[in-house]
């Protein structure tokens, strides 16, 4: 917590200090005059002229973060398979020689299967980072808020992350929003949406991503269109935030990496946008692949 809440206050101040050099530099007269209070006061909104300033600190990880903490509490305290020395051994050595321990690390409860187990643990530290995010203020006095819409960052920021006590190996792509870790949501959609729904969704107020990958062979049923309406149910119900889904099949997403000039109309959601798929780069095609393809 202490780590974390001098990272923070490192970020927001460097933020400041760019804003305040390029508004300077570029205050936006025409944009500002649209906006409340600028005119009257005659001052950019990058000089603080606008009537609200909020500013924006944007997270990654937190899923992963709880997943790990999740495994360390049940492998290292619980039920006591292994040291917290063995434990990071073997993650200092990306697991290399330690391939018993990652089964094991790998096997702990994961966020995304509506187990309060680690939901409550990606509720801590969701919590631990929205409380400090709000504590930082904008160049102009206003308030900076938390937003996880991470794009495609979660491909390039797991690049400079090393191994996890979840089982995740170094360079692997991060979680992508609050998405569950690939591979790892294994009680379908419902129990995805229960687990988000656990978090303090409306602290993260600047929004936060959620993907799910549904089987095409859903809507070839004719109860799959209620099935889906259903779903949507249960994500109003819950209070999540956002849900973005994608309809396509993991055979077809392979055929369009073989054969992309055959595929150019095909259209994904990443991470908070919608994108060519032919026309991602290899690593965060392979990232879309990789996440569970659902059945409802």
């Amino acid at each position: 917590m202490k780590q974390f809440a001098w990272m923070t206050k490192m970020l927001a101040v460097n933020s400041n200090l760019r804003e305040l050099n390029v508004a300077e530099m570029h205050p936006t007269v025409f944009t500002s005059a649209l906006v409340e209070d600028c005119i009257e006061k005659g001052v950019a909104k990058e000089l603080g002229g606008a009537r609200y300033n909020i500013g924006a600190v944007s997270i990654l990880g937190t899923v992963d973060v709880g997943n790990s903490l999740a495994a360390i509490k049940k492998l290292v305290f619980d039920d006591k398979k292994i040291t917290m020395d063995q434990l990071i051994e073997a993650i200092d050595s990306n697991f290399e020689g330690f391939e018993a321990i990652r089964s094991m690390c790998l096997a702990a409860p994961k966020f995304g299967n509506d187990d309060d187990y680690v939901d409550g643990e990606v509720g801590w530290v969701t919590r631990m980072v929205t409380e400090e995010i709000t504590k930082c203020k904008t160049p102009y006095g206003g308030r900076k808020f938390p937003v996880l819409v991470p794009m495609s960052s979660y491909v390039p920021a797991g690049l400079r992350v090393g191994a996890l006590p979840s089982g995740r190996l170094a360079g692997e792509p991060l979680s992508d929003g609050v998405s569950p870790t690939q591979g790892s949501d294994v009680k379908g959609p419902t129990a995805i949406l229960k687990s988000v729904g656990k978090l303090n969704n409306a602290a993260v107020s600047l929004g936060q991503t959620l993907n799910l990958r549904l089987d095409p062979a859903v809507f070839e049923k004719t109860d799959g269109f209620r099935k889906l309406a259903d779903l949507i149910r249960t994500f109003v119900d819950r209070k999540v935030d956002h849900v973005q889904i994608n309809v396509v099949s993991t055979d077809v997403l392979r055929a369009a990496q073989r054969e992309p000039e055959n595929h150019r109309d095909l259209v994904v959601k990443v991470a908070g946008y919608n994108a060519r798929f032919a026309e991602l780069h290899r690593a965060l095609q392979d990232s879309i692949i990789a996440r569970t393809e659902h059945s409802l």
